[in-house]
């Protein structure tokens, strides 16, 4: 018997019914990926949420079950784009408009950012933008398309081609732009929280929460029949690149140690992109998810800082490995095959392996190298936008009140050591969390009247590493053995089961008070679509619950809506998903992959809205009690193990 179902006994105390929210299988391309990464990494080395994710987009991707009708593929057959390039055999190894040169975003003039928002804007009222960022959906009724972009060797060609295409577009508009580089470091090493980062504010990339409503894309069309949408919120600076996942890839020499599938580990480039995609998506915007990223510009700033950093491995492949990377392609690579033509119109003339080719950096382009401080050149930075910090030697990005609402004055460009210390502590007591809007999106079409909600229980044991300064007091004096909240029977709950260090994001911070979010979330299996919400838990006492209402499609009159739920903290930190076992008595879960069906069979077990669904789940009168069912749980231990099934069981 699985040892946490008396946990789940302990808490749960509802009255059992035959309703049809059923668990089933996990999809068996989801769980071989998971078995996969598992063969080459564990949680206690990679962010659980991070291996998820990666496993979750590659279900995604290869669904047959998923319809993707909704895309607009007439774009690739009549879209503007396919008058701007003449046809060539092999590809075009020079540029029409010129060379460029690649700088970091905050490190353009005025003129030059406000030329560059211009063209993209102009870009954006012919259609043009739109047709290109249509080359990254899933069109035309072919699966593949995604897989054969990501997940392996061809992300890093096909990326560098399709960014590369854009610009060349833009300096059809204005021939002095070229694609700046989102250099995410600036912002990871941020004293402040990089949601507070001056690039969020209406003279860069408009507003970083919500519908983006300032700056130079407000009001700009998304991707999934709404306006573009970000989803930026505080305490996920650990989602950033960072300098030591830039230094981890640098100690590699071979291409199959950056690129090859599983993508997951600290070498691997395509992993630690997906980070800085979460970070500005979030929940719900556009920049989260694979068909719809590339409506939002700062798409093409990241990947043009994920090519800059491929670009330095490619320079220590030559100096420091004595390899040749024009040649280094991996074999044996499904979909990704070098002689493979590029997926996209102006692409197709090329093949995979002409991504690594050469000519690009020898004949298009080349970056400006990242900005850079010391205490001997503090200086160094090179532009209003960013400091140095001195404490550490870096470059860090400013924040929004730096031109908000006095302009910034030119001043020596560093932080002064002693406001480092001052700052961090001035953080760590305002971290704050928001309710998340969802987009209500089913396969491209959001209404709000397609969802129902049902309840999920969060379940939460007290990470071993937190400590809250309130002691009991006896004897004389204080006792600081354990905190209150700890001492002395709550240790005793670390006997039944053993939180052990899984990896978090880099820099999480602690909740000060205690109060901590636990995010839930489910995605579709047979439809498009996204729903998250987050349970608060109170990780002061040693075992803590807290209930959460979660959205899935409504399933049709004779037919079903399939989705899986998943679960993990601030941190990144997964918890295990607990089904209810069938008519136990008393109540018992077991462990499942966190797979659920929903028909329209009596009893329902779910609702219209979050009121209704809350009104099913208690029965309140003279003594509140529990009368609704809780189908599915989430129990979120912190142990070292592998937190997901290896094998479907049922």
């Amino acid at each position: 018997m699985y040892r946490p179902q008396g946990l789940l006994y302990a808490f749960v105390y509802f009255t059992l019914v035959h309703g049809l929210i059923e668990d089933i299988p996990m999809p068996q391309t989801l769980l071989d990926c998971l078995n996969s990464c598992h063969k080459v990494t564990n949680i206690t080395t990679t962010v659980g949420e991070h291996i998820y994710k990666v496993c979750l987009e590659t279900n995604t991707m290869r669904s047959n079950d998923i319809s993707w009708s909704w895309v607009n593929a007439s774009w690739f057959v009549n879209g503007p784009i396919h008058q701007l390039h003449k046809r060539q055999t092999g590809g075009l190894r020079f540029p029409p408009s010129g060379f460029r040169i690649r700088k970091e975003y905050r490190q353009l003039t005025d003129s030059e950012r406000n030329r560059f928002h211009a063209a993209l804007n102009r870009m954006q009222t012919d259609g043009v933008f739109e047709e290109i960022s249509g080359y990254h959906r899933n069109i035309a009724g072919d699966p593949n398309v995604l897989n054969r972009l990501h997940q392996g060797p061809a992300f890093l060609g096909w990326h560098r081609a399709y960014i590369t295409l854009l610009e060349e577009v833009l300096r059809r508009y204005d021939s002095s732009v070229s694609l700046p580089y989102w250099d995410s470091t600036l912002d990871f090493d941020m004293v402040t929280d990089p949601s507070q980062s001056i690039i969020w504010t209406s003279q860069f990339l408009g507003n970083g929460q919500g519908t983006v409503t300032t700056g130079p894309f407000a009001r700009w069309p998304g991707g999934q029949s709404r306006l573009l949408t970000r989803g930026i919120i505080n305490n996920r600076r650990g989602r950033l690149i960072s300098k030591q996942n830039i230094a981890n890839i640098l100690t590699r020499c071979r291409t199959s140690d950056v690129s090859s599938p599983p993508s997951v580990g600290d070498s691997v480039i395509e992993a630690h992109h997906n980070g800085p995609h979460n970070f500005v998506g979030g929940s719900s915007g556009d920049m989260s998810f694979l068909q719809t990223a590339t409506y939002d510009p700062v798409f093409f700033m990241h990947h043009a800082f994920v090519d800059y950093i491929w670009e330095l491995f490619r320079q220590r492949q030559r100096t420091a490995c004595n390899i040749n990377p024009t040649t280094d392609y991996p074999a044996n690579v499904n979909l990704h095959e070098a002689d493979r033509q590029m997926w996209g119109q102006n692409l197709s003339e090329y093949r995979n392996i002409d991504g690594y080719a050469d000519f690009w950096t020898d004949n298009w382009y080349r970056y400006e190298p990242a900005p850079s401080c010391s205490r001997q050149n503090p200086n160094g930075c090179g532009s209003l936008y960013l400091e140095c910090d001195l404490t550490r030697n870096v470059c860090v990005s400013r924040t929004r009140s730096a031109v908000n609402p006095a302009p910034l004055r030119r001043k020596r460009n560093a932080i002064h050591p002693t406001t480092v210390a001052e700052d961090i502590e001035d953080i760590s007591i305002n971290i704050q969390f928001y309710p998340l809007q969802n987009t209500y999106s089913v396969d491209g079409e959001p209404d709000s009247k397609n969802w129902v909600y049902f309840p999920v229980q969060v379940i939460n044991m007290r990470p071993s590493d937190y400590t809250y300064t309130c002691y009991p007091y006896y004897e004389g004096k204080y006792q600081k053995a354990n905190d209150i909240y700890l001492s002395p029977f709550g240790a005793s709950i670390y006997s039944f089961a053993k939180p052990g260090a899984p990896k978090e994001f880099s820099k999480c911070m602690k909740y000060p008070s205690g109060a901590i979010p636990v995010y839930v979330q489910s995605n579709g299996i047979n439809y498009y679509g996204v729903y998250t919400d987050y349970a608060i838990v109170d990780s002061r006492l040693p075992l803590t619950s807290s209930m959460i209402y979660i959205g899935v499609r409504e399933p049709p009159i004779n037919g079903a809506s399939e989705a899986i739920l998943s679960a993990h903290d601030i941190c990144g930190r997964v918890c295990k998903p607990q089904c209810l076992i069938p008519k136990s008595k008393p109540i018992q879960f077991r462990p499942c992959s966190g797979a659920i069906r929903l028909t329209q069979a009596l009893p329902k077990m779910f609702k219209s809205s979050i009121a209704d669904a809350v009104v099913y789940t208690w029965k309140l009168g003279d003594q509140i009690e529990n009368s609704g069912e809780i189908s599915i749980a989430f129990i979120c231990l912190y142990e070292d193990n592998w937190p997901w099934l290896t094998a479907n069981i049922l």
